[in-house]
């Protein structure tokens, strides 16, 4: 027996297949599609009741410029620090999230505050954008301020920490150079041609060192600047529900669709038991009427 929920109209530029597994689905839809809607709308209501029994929140937002640092001393200008994701690497890490968990004996602690907390990167520029929501106004206000100065500050350690560690290395080879200029000077193993094209080249090596040793020591890294900082908040409201609305259509629509492919596999066995019963009965009854008299 054919249902009209098995039957479909073939789709213009589709292949006989794609054209099956069309016909599957609507059909599918079709036969379930009660199932379909008490699930997405129970679904629906239960999330958008478990949003609003939740309390409001007060949230706070702070706006972070990440400066990028780059080697002017050299003539190519290579970038040492252009990821935004570093920086975001850093305000998750111990020493920013942490400390500053600790410091405000905030609730729940680390864990706490990065639930609490929300970071969105604004395309196509170096602003991080922080918010932390709370069930206290001052609480959220503390904490995100906090946040951003502590980022700020961990990341000119960072920075002034690799500036220093360059500066060492610049120092060794300006020391390796020296030496060499030294037995250059002794002309211990070169002739004096040679030992004059050396010379000039380990003189100008060591004048470049010298210049990037001088714009590293000169400039202070920036790490970067709060571009705006909210005030205290006042009024209070719950976030997520669009997120808490999809997902709960979502889920609606998920548990419909394995109700029914289960509802589907038991009553196909079925079918194919009666089949062949009604062949059978259909056999019989097409040789009895075909016997002559």
């Amino acid at each position: 027996m054919i249902t009209r929920g098995d039957l479909y109209l073939p789709v213009e530029g589709l292949s006989p297949s794609a054209e099956v597994q069309s016909g599957h689905r609507i059909g599918f839809a079709r036969r379930h599609w009660v199932l379909f809607v008490v699930l997405t709308t129970l679904s629906l209501t239960v999330g958008l009741t478990l949003h609003y029994q939740s309390e409001p929140r007060y949230t706070a937002r702070t706006d972070v410029v990440v400066l990028a640092v780059s080697d002017l001393a050299t003539e190519s200008s290579r970038p040492a620090d252009v990821s935004i994701d570093s920086a975001v690497q850093v305000l998750l890490s111990d020493r920013v999230l942490g400390e500053t968990a600790r410091a405000l004996e905030y609730p729940g602690r680390s864990s706490g505050l990065l639930n609490d907390m929300t970071i969105s990167p604004i395309v196509n520029s170096r602003i991080l954008r922080i918010y932390v929501s709370s069930l206290q106004p001052e609480v959220a206000y503390n904490a995100v301020n906090t946040l951003a100065e502590d980022f700020l500050r961990a990341r000119q350690v960072s920075l002034l920490a690799a500036d220093n560690t360059r500066s060492e290395s610049i120092q060794a080879q300006i020391e390796s150079i020296d030496l060499s200029l030294e037995q250059l000077d002794n002309r211990v193993f070169l002739t004096d041609d040679s030992a004059a094209d050396s010379t000039a080249e380990l003189t100008d090596e060591r004048a470049a060192l010298q210049t990037e040793l001088a714009a590293i020591a000169v400039n202070v890294p920036e790490p970067g600047y709060i571009s705006h900082m909210d005030p205290m908040p006042t009024d209070s409201g719950r976030t997520g529900l669009p997120i808490i609305a999809a997902s709960s259509v979502a889920l609606g629509f998920a548990l419909a669709a394995l109700i029914g492919v289960w509802r589907d596999r038991r009553t196909t066995p079925r079918r194919r038991l009666n089949q062949p019963a009604q062949k059978f009965a259909n056999g019989t009854a097409t040789t009895g009427s075909s016997r002559p008299r």
